[in-house]
C-alpha cells in the first residue's frame, strides 16, 4: 500500500496534466473551426464530444466484457446526466453564453431526448440486447 502522501501528489500531478491537456485540446478545437469555418458549437458536438467520450467509451466497453453491463448502462446515462447537469450548469452559473441560433436547434434537443426515450423503450422488458444495439448505432450515424 502507498502512503498517502504519495498517492495525493500522484491525483495533484494527475490533475494538472489533465487540465493543460484540455486547454491544449480545447485551443486545437478552436483552431479548427477557425480554418475550417465550421461553427465551433458543431466542432463541440462532433469532434470534441467524441474525444472526451473515448474515456466512458472505454470503460463501458470493459464493463460489458467483464459481464458489468449495468455498470456500462449507468456509466453512459450518467455521463449524459453530468454533462448536462454539472458541466453545462457549472459553465452558465459562471458566464451566460450566447449561442448561435442557427449552429444550435431545438432539433437537436429532440434527437437528444429521443435518445433517451429510445433507451427507455428499448429496456422496458429489463434488458437490452444485441439487437437493441441496432437502433441506437443507426441513430447515432
Amino acid at each position: 500500500m502507498e502512503a498517502p502522501i504519495l498517492a495525493l501528489l500522484k491525483l495533484a500531478a494527475g490533475i494538472i496534466l489533465i487540465t493543460k491537456g484540455a486547454d491544449w485540446f480545447t485551443e486545437a478545437a478552436v483552431r479548427i473551426a477557425e480554418a475550417t469555418h465550421v461553427p465551433r458549437v458543431i466542432i463541440g458536438a462532433t469532434i470534441v464530444s467524441l474525444a472526451t467520450t473515448m474515456p466512458e467509451f472505454t470503460v463501458s466497453t470493459y464493463s460489458a466484457l467483464t459481464a458489468r453491463a449495468d455498470f456500462a448502462v449507468g456509466n453512459a446515462i450518467g455521463s449524459t446526466v453530468c454533462n448536462i447537469g454539472l458541466i453545462l450548469g457549472t459553465c452558465l452559473m459562471i458566464r451566460p453564453m450566447l449561442i448561435d441560433r442557427p449552429s444550435l436547434t431545438f432539433q437537436q434537443g429532440l434527437i437528444m431526448v429521443g435518445a433517451g426515450g429510445a433507451v427507455a423503450l428499448l429496456g422496458i422488458n429489463g434488458e437490452l440486447s444485441r439487437l437493441d444495439s441496432i437502433p441506437l448505432i443507426l441513430g447515432l450515424a
